[in-house]
Parts: structure tokens; C-alpha cells; sequence
């Protein structure tokens, strides 16, 4: 290739170039059609959005309407009583336009607002439906004669005892409500959101453009698209306006074997986003020319004769450089003018580069001793409190069962509850650390959901109802049933958001509510939780850090909600541990709502019922050797044993307790872990593997350890422990564990 520098700079950068904006344009192509692709998904999301409020609304309705159709008002048709339960309804839900009870003749016997003017509904399809099928059902849409609105009707047959219809609770859903949300949604111009029922009739459109009217059918094509699918859907379509749009559709049903009783669209003007691609394109197309001509003249401007082989030498290095080569040198003499200083710059910087991966590497390795030694610090603190804690909590509940009146029950019931909340406190900690440390491991195991969630509102039932607050829980259909995974930490995760819930809230309601979404996966669900408070709220400029860890809404020294602020990140990394996550949203004054998601295995119920025994509170009486150096706990342990009934030797450690068991037989070991002279683990090893105590060898072994982490428990179970009692204990955990372990026991 002949030609000055210039000429040759000039024809490399377009040989460099030309392939690059190619790439760029095929690219702003691309991203044009990608546009188009984005606007087509974000209508069927939004459609989406809006399906879900309407289930909402349906599930609301039917949920509402089930409960209403239960009161001995409404079952025994008293007009005076039902009348007043469902004008309580309609003021405390504005979405219903009226709520009316008839009997099986389809007259009126009580209407929750206006006056009975000897209308009758026994044509009317959610009347029908509800009596011939005596489940929820939906009906077909009316004008609302005051206030010009589409109303959609539902109704819930009323049922005797023997399961008979006794008349129909008849409800009105005002569809105007998806007018205020959709304005709220800031679609761009030309777009419209539209309802049609089961026959292609229009029940709302909004915005509602002239020469269009309510009743009517819509498009036919639109309409047997959406009637044509089972499941969301999207197409190319000139609506009623006359205007080609992209629509998106969704059927909705009242049960997954339901056909559908209304569909939904929402349209896109397919010219306003075509042109909106287009612009993106051909800014692209003149941005990568005027870059391009850049290039160019700047290759020429600069394209002296000697800085050729300079740059040659500088690309070399910084090749070398890039395969991680160390201590490169460009080469290039730094007196060169500018090529110079340029090289002597990239020398330089290979050295710094060279000295910074030394400085990295240590300073990562310090940063790990500082992790390591920040984990053992915390993991020692529990241990060191959970020591004392254990004699605190023990000799607490010692004193409550020789209490002698109520006042100091309650003193003892308090500083109980006190131990316990710093336990939980210690518990969170353990487990931030294994979170924090990539530590904590998901169990696979089958459990049932609505035996768990009974399980927690059983737990804070009393404590919610002491407070003066109901505790209700919804287990959506869809979502009940047996699943894989690890039922202790979704527990850990409720409890940790319900304990939150009640501490905060002193009147009104908590309500758990939980369904079900399959993913793409076979077999996997996600399974959405939502705990919902009437609390004190959260303001909104704290919900942004609200799941890191150690924050508190109110940090002063004068707040009324103590905490350690360890609660939410545990919440918030189980939850990603479990492949799902967390949202909350709250609203000071109102209330918390608290989202959150899992994915899990769908399982099947274990096989084989396990025989139903009558299991004793106690153990029979048991010669124990109790194990403990400390003083306190040994004292403790012993009180609780024998008011137990049973019979107990101690030593003070490992190496004593092989001396006793070498003199005298027992049932039962408790062995502390740590302990001078003789730790546990090896006074166990011993009394498995010695000869001189093989009459011993099976013995059961209980540890006590105030270390709760779970390699703790694995380690001691490896040198032959039975079970594993974890410091501070109470005196039912005590009983249960002694249970396990005696022949016939469990």
C-alpha cells in the first residue's frame, strides 16, 4: 500500500471503522425492532397489571359474598337484619354499586341501598347460575341508571344446612374503577383499555371515543382471537375507531375450569410506535456517520509520518499487557515528543498496574482474616451470652413453678418473655452470619402449606388477641397442598415478619394470605405471601433501606420499637436463598404490607399415616449423668431434672464423667461441649470407641451446647452424639429431647 501516513491512517481507520458501524447499524436495526418487540410485551405486562385487579376484585367479591351468605341474617331472610349488613358492605367497600339479597322467586327481600321498587332478578344470569350451580357466579353487565356507569354483576347463592338454596346475595362491581387506574398509568396517546363479556359485548372502554357505545360488540376478529385462546394473547387488529393497533387480550374466569366471563384489552396505536422505533433509528444512523467522519478527519489531521511505528510498539505492549503479562515496557524512547511522553506514560502504568495486583492481593487477604475474625467474634459472643442466658432462663422458670401467687408469676412470665426476645435476638445474628458467610443451606424436604400456615397463626393467636387485634389467614386453592423445601426457614421468614406486624400494630387486623403461580419449570411453583397490617406504617423515606442490615426506622435513643434491626435482611436473604423476593409497602397512619416469594417443588403427601399414640408429658424416671462445668447451669439443670422425677449424677467435665459412668450405670447422658480438661466431643468419642467402656457404648448421649451453628450440631453428631439441645433451653425442649432418646420414647 502506497501513500503518505495520512492516506494510510485514513484507509486502516476505515478498514478498522466501516465493519463497526456496520455492526452498529445492523444493531440500531435491531434495537428498532426491539422497540416494537418492548412495546408489544410491556402491553400484554400492563394488560396483565390490570387482569389482576379485576381477579382481585372477583376473588374479593366471592371471598366477601361467602362470608355475608353465612349470617343467620341473610340465611334466615330478615330484611331488617340483612338490609343493614349489606348497607355495611357497600360503605365499606365503594367499589359495589349495590348489594341486594332475593329469594328463590327472584324478589327482593333486602337491599343494601335505594328502596325495593318490586324489581325481580330471576332472569338475570348471576341469579341463575348461582341457583342452578350453588357456587359464585358471574352475570352480564348493566348501565347504572344514575350514574351512566358499566356495573358488572356477580351473586352467591344463600345455602340452608342441608345444602339448598335459600335465595341469592346479588352484587354490583362499578367497572369505572379501571378508568382511574388506568389514567394513573400515564399510557402514551392512542392507547385505550377496554372490557368485553362472554358474548363480544362491550362493557367498558376508556377513553370512550364518539360513535362508540356500551352494549355494542366489538371488533369481530378481536373478539374470536381472544375467544380462540386459553391464555394471554397479542395481535395486529384495525379496532371499532377505525385505527390499527396492537391489541393485547387476557380471558378471565371464576375457576381455571370456568369458561371465561369477560375478556380484557388494552391497544397500542401501531403508528405512534412504529414512528417512535423509527426516530430511534435514524438518530443511531447519524450519530455512526457523524462518528465515522470524525474518525476520519482526525486520522488525518494526525497521521505524521513517524508516529507509525510507535504506535506499533505501544499496541505491542499493551497486547502483553492485556494477557496479563507484568512489568511490560513500550520500548519507545521517551524523548520522541509526544509518543514519548505518551510511552513513558504507559510504562508507568504498567508498573503501577503491576504493584496495584500486589496490593489487591493483599488487601484481599486482609479483608478476608477481618471476615473471618469479625465471624468468629460474633459467633463467639452468642456463645459467651447464650452460657449465662441458659442459668437465667432455667432458674427463671424453676422460680415461676415455686411461685406462690400471681404477681410473681406475671414478674417471672416477664423476664421469660425478656430472655426469649434476646434468644431470638442471638438466633438472628447466627443466622446473619451464615447468610453473610454463603454458610446457610436449604433443606428438601415434603411439608404440607396449610398445616404450616396454621401453624403460625397458631403460634401469635393469643398474643394478637391480648392485644385486641384479629388474626385471620387465606389460603388460596391454588396454592394449597405438599411441597419440597425447607418448611423451618419459610416458617423463620413468617415468624420474623408476624412477630414485626404485631409489634407494630395495636388496633384493627393482621391477615396472611398466600396463592400460587406455576413457573416455567415443570413442577415448580412460586408461591406469593402477603402479610398485611392496620399498623403505624413506615414513612416513605425509610422503606429504601428499611431491609439493611442493623437499620431502624426510628434510630434515637427515645424510640418506642426496640430491635436490633436484624429481622427484614434475614427476611429479605432466606427469601433470595429460596429464589424469590421481597417487596414491602406501607403507608404511616394505615398499615404494612409485606410481598414476598418462594419457588418450590410441588411434592405429594408422604406415604403412610403414622399411628396415632398418646406420647406422656414426662419421661419415665431416669438415672441422668448430667455434664457441666459451669456452676449455675449445672445447679439449674440439676432443679429441673429432679422436680422431673428423675434421678441425677453430675461432673464437672469430660474426663470425671468417664470416671462416674466407669462406677456406675445410667440412662441417660447430658454432656456440655465445651468444658477444660475434657471438651464433650471427646469424652463421647471415648464412651463409643474405648474398650474400657463398651458397656457404655450405647448409651444415648443428649449434647448441651451453647454453640447453635449448624456444623456445631454436625461435628457433635459425628463423635456420637444422639441429639442436640442448644443453650438456653426450656423445660419443655428438655422433655421432648429426654423423649427421643429412651426406648419407646417417640
Amino acid at each position: 500500500m502506497h501513500g503518505s501516513i495520512r492516506k494510510k491512517l485514513i484507509f486502516l481507520v476505515l478498514l478498522a471503522t466501516l465493519p463497526v458501524f456496520a455492526v452498529l447499524l445492523v444493531n440500531q436495526v435491531n434495537e428498532r425492532n426491539d422497540d416494537v418487540r418492548l412495546a408489544e410485551q410491556d402491553i400484554i405486562i400492563f394488560l396483565h397489571g390490570f387482569s389482576e385487579v379485576q381477579r382481585g376484585i372477583t376473588d374479593s367479591t366471592r371471598t366477601l359474598l361467602g362470608t355475608i351468605s353465612e349470617l343467620p341474617e341473610i340465611r334466615n331472610g330478615d330484611p331488617v337484619g340483612s338490609r343493614r349488613i349489606l348497607s355495611t358492605l357497600l360503605k365499606a367497600n365503594p367499589i359495589y354499586t349495590n348489594a341486594i339479597l332475593v329469594d328463590l322467586a327472584g324478589k327482593v327481600v333486602a337491599m343494601g341501598r335505594g328502596q325495593d321498587k318490586g324489581l325481580n332478578f330471576s332472569d338475570r344470569k348471576q341469579f341463575r347460575d348461582a341457583v342452578r350451580t350453588k357456587r359464585f357466579a358471574s352475570g352480564e353487565f348493566v348501565i347504572g341508571k344514575q350514574t351512566g356507569n358499566s356495573i358488572f354483576p356477580f351473586g352467591m347463592p344463600v345455602l340452608n344446612e342441608d345444602g339448598g338454596v335459600e335465595g341469592v346475595v346479588l352484587i354490583g362491581v362499578d367497572l369505572e374503577v379501571f378508568g382511574g387506574l388506568y389514567d394513573k398509568s400515564r399510557y402514551p396517546g392512542g392507547a385505550f383499555f377496554g372490557l368485553c363479556d362472554h358474548r363480544g359485548l362491550r362493557l367498558y372502554r376508556h377513553p370512550m371515543p364518539e360513535g362508540l357505545n356500551l352494549g355494542d360488540p366489538i371488533v369481530r376478529r378481536v373478539f374470536e382471537a381472544a375467544k380462540g385462546e386459553d391464555r394471554p394473547g397479542l395481535l395486529n387488529a384495525v379496532t371499532s375507531e377505525g385505527v390499527p393497533r396492537i391489541v393485547a387480550f387476557e380471558p378471565l374466569r371464576l375457576t381455571p375450569d370456568d369458561p371465561p366471563y369477560m375478556y380484557m384489552f388494552m391497544g397500542l396505536d401501531h403508528a405512534s410506535i412504529v414512528a417512535r422505533a423509527n426516530r430511534s433509528l435514524l438518530y443511531g444512523a447519524v450519530v455512526a456517520v457523524i462518528s465515522l467522519c470524525c474518525a476520519l478527519l482526525f486520522a488525518w489531521l494526525l497521521g505524521w509520518k513517524a508516529i507509525a511505528a510507535k504506535i506499533d510498539r505501544l499496541a505491542l505492549a499493551a497486547r502483553r499487557l492485556g494477557r496479563g503479562e507484568e512489568g511490560v515496557s513500550s520500548g519507545v524512547p521517551y524523548e520522541d515528543g509526544e509518543i514519548g511522553q505518551l510511552a513513558q506514560s504507559f510504562d508507568t502504568m504498567s508498573v503501577l498496574l503491576k504493584k496495584r495486583e500486589v496490593d489487591l492481593h493483599a488487601a484481599k487477604e486482609a479483608a478476608e482474616a477481618a471476615n473471618k475474625a469479625k465471624d468468629e467474634f460474633l459467633a463467639n459472643i452468642s456463645h459467651e451470652v447464650r452460657t449465662p442466658l441458659n442459668g437465667v432462663m432455667g432458674m427463671l422458670q424453676l422460680a415461676k413453678e415455686a411461685a406462690v401467687c400471681e404477681e410473681q408469676r406475671s414478674y417471672l412470665n416477664t423476664a421469660l418473655d425478656s430472655s426469649r426476645s434476646l434468644l431470638r435476638v442471638l438466633n438472628d445474628l447466627l443466622d446473619f452470619i451464615k447468610v453473610g458467610a454463603g454458610k446457610l443451606e436449604l433443606l428438601e424436604e415434603p411439608f404440607d402449606l396449610k398445616e404450616l400456615l396454621e401453624q403460625v397463626a397458631g403460634l401469635f393467636r393469643q398474643q394478637v388477641a391480648e392485644k385486641g387485634v384479629s388474626l385471620e389467614t387465606e389460603i388460596h386453592s391454588c396454592a394449597s397442598g405438599y411441597y419440597l423445601g425447607d418448611a423451618g426457614r419459610l416458617r423463620q421468614v413468617m415468624f420474623n415478619l408476624m412477630g414485626n406486624a404485631i409489634k407494630f400494630t395495636h388496633t384493627g387486623s393482621i391477615t396472611i394470605e398466600v396463592s400460587a403461580e406455576a413457573e416455567g419449570k415443570e413442577g415448580i411453583v412460586r408461591l406469593d405471601f402477603a402479610i398485611k397490617d392496620t399498623g403505624v406504617g413506615i414513612p416513605e423515606d425509610k422503606l429504601e433501606y428499611i431491609f439493611d442490615a442493623f437499620t431502624q426506622v426510628d434510630g434515637s435513643l427515645s424510640r418506642e420499637y426496640q430491635g436490633t434491626g436484624l429481622g427484614l435482611p434475614i427476611v429479605k436473604n432466606l427469601v433470595s436463598l429460596m429464589g424469590g423476593k421481597c417487596v414491602l409497602k406501607s403507608t404511616v397512619g394505615k398499615g404494612t404490607m409485606v410481598f414476598f416469594s418462594v419457588k418450590m417443588l410441588r411434592g405429594r403427601k408422604p406415604g403412610g399415616e403414622a399411628p396415632v399414640r398418646v406420647r406422656p408429658v414426662e419421661s419415665p424416671p431416669l438415672r441422668i449423668l448430667l455434664v457441666e462445668d459451669e456452676r449455675v447451669n449445672r445447679i439449674m439443670a440439676r432443679s429441673l431434672l429432679d422436680k422431673m422425677g428423675h434421678t441425677v449424677v453430675t461432673a464437672e467435665n469430660g474426663a470425671a464423667a468417664l470416671g462416674v459412668l466407669l462406677e456406675q450405670s445410667v440412662d441417660v447422658v447430658l454432656m456440655d461441649i465445651q468444658m477444660p480438661v475434657m471438651d464433650g466431643l471427646e469424652a463421647t468419642r471415648i464412651i463409643r470407641t474405648s474398650p474400657e467402656h463398651r458397656g457404655h457404648a450405647t448409651v444415648p448421649v443428649i449434647a448441651l451446647s451453647a454453640h447453635a451453628a449448624d456444623h456445631d450440631k454436625q461435628r457433635a453428631r459425628k463423635a456420637g452424639v444422639n441429639e442436640y439441645l442448644t443453650k438456653p433451653f426450656e423445660k419443655e425442649a428438655l422433655m421432648r429431647v429426654l423423649l427421643t432418646v429412651i426406648p419407646g420414647g417417640e
